[in-house]
């Protein structure tokens, strides 16, 4: 039986080795509200918490998983998957093409990350802002459920509000 689309959200989309991807952090919230499964999350450094990730959010991202026990509002801690190269179903705040990196925006959600351009004469800034850029989208899109499977089934756009696969690639 096929899994629904709520079903998909915060879900593993591979075989990813459970153990190495999770780590468990303390909310910026404390112990007030839950951090809804599949938003993607930022660690503030200078708290050691993790917060929903919103447009120009960088640093250390993850996505947080549909896992047992998912944290509720009584939580002052939350589980993140936060592994290289493991893939979670996240939805998108925009229209995604496969392959693109995509960067956090509202409420945790996932858009298209067009980087700035570098001029001819590169600057000791253009190089901080580039790094800057690769930090604040971790992510790749790879496709909706079921897609990407096989060259007769390549990955489609998505747009706002589906749900799709993204790897964490940094």
């Amino acid at each position: 039986m096929a899994l629904s689309v709520a079903q998909l959200l915060g879900s593993p989309a591979d075989g990813t080795d459970l153990d190495r991807n999770l780590e468990i952090g303390i909310k910026a919230t404390g112990a007030s509200s839950a951090i809804a499964v599949g938003r993607v999350v930022f660690l503030t450094e200078s708290s050691g918490e993790w917060a929903i990730a919103t447009t120009g959010s960088t640093g250390r991202m993850g996505v947080v998983p549909k896992l047992d026990p998912v944290n509720v509002d009584a939580d002052s801690t939350l589980t993140v998957a936060t592994g290289i190269n493991s893939a979670w179903y996240v939805e998108a705040l925009g229209t995604i093409k496969p392959g693109a990196r995509a960067a956090p925006a509202t409420g945790g959600k996932l858009i298209q990350y067009v980087a700035g351009n570098v001029g001819t004469t590169v600057a000791e800034n253009d190089v901080e802002a580039a790094i800057k850029d690769f930090e604040r989208a971790p992510f790749v899109y790879e496709g909706h459920y079921g897609e990407g499977s096989g060259l007769g089934n390549a990955p489609t756009q998505i747009t706002t509000g589906q749900i799709g696969r993204f790897r964490i690639a940094k």
